[in-house]
């Protein structure tokens, strides 16, 4: 069972998951110049010798493939989201970005859903505030339809993140173990 498109777009505007090709990028450049470096590294400070041990320990490597996890499920949601999800995240959000009908027909079209005939909406409406109540029952329509769009795509970035956070709490508790091994 995949995540919904609503909770895909939670989950991508997430700072820190956002913030995760950075760590993609970031650990191969850091593992690749402490290769370079003499492991492990010996400093004289106070006339004592002291070793540090220079290679990136295995929980940067999980880390490294949790930030590939959820970088891939980010570029993947760009790409595959419907747009009426992408861009909207509710119909006050869709006028106050001015927004006309014919954006909610390029929406439909996006995802296979009806298209609303505009003059016969207008037509129909006899105020502004009409005309609004009913392209808000159109974008909830659409929104909805857009649910069932590209689902292969979603499951795939479900199972991605999934992923990122399985091996996410893998390096914490890791971490957290290491802490209590050294503490006790």
């Amino acid at each position: 069972m995949a995540f919904t498109w609503i909770t895909l777009k939670r989950l991508s505007n997430n700072k820190y998951i956002k913030n995760m090709y950075f760590w993609a990028i970031f650990v191969p450049i850091a593992a690749k110049a402490l290769s370079l470096v003499k492991n492990p590294l010996e400093l004289i400070l106070f006339g004592e010798s002291i070793s540090i041990e220079l290679s990136l320990p295995f929980s940067w490597s999980a880390f490294f493939c949790s930030a590939v996890f959820f970088s891939v499920a980010l570029l993947l949601f760009n790409l595959f989201c419907p747009k009426i999800i992408l861009e909207n995240s509710t119909f006050s959000s869709y006028l106050n970005d001015g927004k006309s009908l014919a954006q909610l027909n390029r929406y439909a079209r996006e995802v296979g859903a009806e298209e609303i005939n505009i003059t016969i909406l207008k037509a129909r409406t006899s105020s502004q505030e009409s005309l609004d109540y009913e392209a808000q029952g159109k974008f909830w329509n659409i929104h909805e339809h857009a649910e069932s769009y590209n689902k292969k795509y979603k499951f795939i970035i479900s199972i991605l993140y999934v992923l990122g956070f399985l091996v996410m709490a893998f390096v914490f508790f890791q971490n957290i173990i290491y802490v209590f091994e050294a503490a006790f």
